[in-house]
């Protein structure tokens, strides 16, 4: 399994700060949470503006096994938890999500790339507290691992049938985040769109893979 301290100390310290943030505003009485269940439709293929770069692993072997036979959206599933201390209309808070997907790639000549994905991200976030909807902004950092399991069938004598399984970790995660919750006394919708950066370079054929992208996600909460 990819372990990665500086992640680990990092995740450490948000827990820690998180928990005098949340003592804080309790003893002030002006503490908000949100606990959500989300789904989304994340375009791996569409880099993260400004903070993204374009894909290379499945181009570098559609170029030896022949056209993808599939497109590059993906199903995450996610379960977040955020709190917020209120200043009049503004919230401020810090937000925790562990999110899932997976996919599988086949190309012309039969071979395949199965990607498991499994991030987990946390973000400063700040939102209006408006009569009917409450928009935010989060901005965040985290982790993602991936287990890879590619099946590339020979392109020549010289080049055998390869089958190979690994896990790896993106060494660096970034994104941001708009959307807005819909209030409906202590449950509530919501919706945002979603940039995020997740590279990291594929050990068999030293190519990037980006497990981020561009995602529009919807989900329901419970706030307390």
């Amino acid at each position: 399994m990819v372990r990665h301290p500086f992640k680990i100390g990092i995740t450490i310290l948000f827990v820690i700060v998180l928990q005098g943030y949340v003592s804080h505003a309790n003893a002030l009485g002006q503490a908000f949470y949100f606990v959500s269940g989300k789904i989304g439709s994340q375009e791996t293929g569409q880099p993260a503006p400004l903070i993204g770069k374009a894909d290379q692993y499945l181009d570098t072997i559609k170029a030896d096994h022949g056209n993808l036979k599939d497109d590059r959206t993906v199903t995450p599933i996610g379960f977040g938890f955020d709190f917020y201390r209120v200043d009049g209309a503004l919230a401020t808070g810090f937000g925790l999500e562990l999110n899932r997907y997976s996919k599988s790639y086949s190309f012309a000549d039969r071979s395949s790339v199965q990607l498991d994905v499994q991030g987990v991200l946390f973000a400063f976030s700040t939102y209006y507290r408006g009569e009917f909807l409450f928009p935010y902004l989060a901005l965040g950092t985290g982790g993602y691992s991936v287990k890879i399991r590619e099946k590339l069938v020979a392109t020549s004598d010289e080049i055998s049938t390869t089958n190979a399984s690994f896990i790896d970790a993106a060494p660096s995660v970034s994104y941001y985040e708009i959307g807005s919750r819909f209030p409906f006394g202590e449950w509530g919708l919501l919706t945002s769109w979603r940039a995020t950066s997740a590279q990291l370079k594929i050990q068999t054929i030293g190519k990037r893979l980006e497990l981020g992208g561009q995602t529009i996600i919807f989900g329901v909460y419970y706030s307390y």
